[in-house]
């Protein structure tokens, strides 16, 4: 298996957009924190379970369990955020727990950008070039220049990638993960040299599998940490079923 055979699925917006669904809190801290609850991140930090921080006003981490922190990232550039508020069909939870879908905001053509590949050929000179927005040439510099304020974050930061990646018509086993790890690491290489350049703090990566989240950790590269079982979060999996979408995709 080979990094060029990889498939992949991006989550809908009600995963990762808070409270983009009428009546329902879509919180996508609370999935996350309820697979990092079932990690190999409570063995490595006190044995304690993390909780998230409700109220942030002395700029906390989003989770603690009182001997680590952690920050949650979305690895998703903000245009293609509002691209998906404005181009995904709607969803309405009524008193009764019934699902309504509704027509997109706005219809037409748009574009989802995959930050990571746009970032893989940009140098680490001109990350710090881009620091200054005057000096942005063009539309994909433009998305990574409003980006770099979440790279440079001082805090032990967990960077989501809302993909599912499977091979087709193959068994998901530990070779993606390692093929994973390899895509990333080249992929991200800048990124980590700049994220290196103002802070010292841990910096870990997670994105889905079929049947499972999988967590990567920078060691001068991305390396394997853990994977959790998708059904270890109540929250996602009401996601996944609010969402209506076709279960066969993680069960087969």
């Amino acid at each position: 298996m080979n990094e060029n055979e990889l498939m992949f699925i991006p989550l809908k917006i009600s995963f990762i957009r808070k409270n983009f669904i009428e009546n329902y809190s879509s919180n996508y801290e609370e999935y996350l924190t309820e697979y990092i609850n079932n990690s190999k991140f409570i063995i490595d930090h006190g044995n304690q379970l993390f909780e998230l921080n409700e109220v942030q006003s002395n700029k906390e981490s989003d989770i603690t369990n009182k001997e680590y922190e952690i920050e949650y990232k979305l690895l998703i550039d903000s245009k293609t955020m509002e691209n998906l508020i404005y181009y995904s069909e709607n969803i309405c939870i009524d008193k009764n727990g019934a699902r309504f879908f509704s027509a997109s905001k706005l219809r037409g053509e748009w574009r989802r950008y995959f930050l990571t590949n746009i970032i893989k050929d940009i140098s680490l000179k001109r990350l710090k070039e881009l620091e200054n927005k005057k000096q942005v040439l063009n539309e994909f510099e433009r998305i990574v220049a409003n980006y770099l304020n979440k790279i440079q974050v001082n805090k032990n930061a967990l960077y989501f990638l809302q993909y599912i990646f499977f091979y087709n018509k193959k068994n998901n086993n530990e070779k993606i993960y390692d093929a994973l790890s390899n895509k990333f690491s080249k992929d991200l290489k800048s990124f980590m040299e700049y994220r290196k350049a103002y802070t010292k703090r841990d910096t870990f990566l997670c994105f889905l599998t079929k049947k499972k989240i999988v967590f990567l950790k920078y060691k001068n590269r991305f390396v394997f940490y853990d994977a959790v079982d998708i059904e270890k979060s109540n929250k996602f999996m009401e996601l996944w079923r609010i969402n209506d979408i076709w279960d066969s995709l993680f069960w087969n």
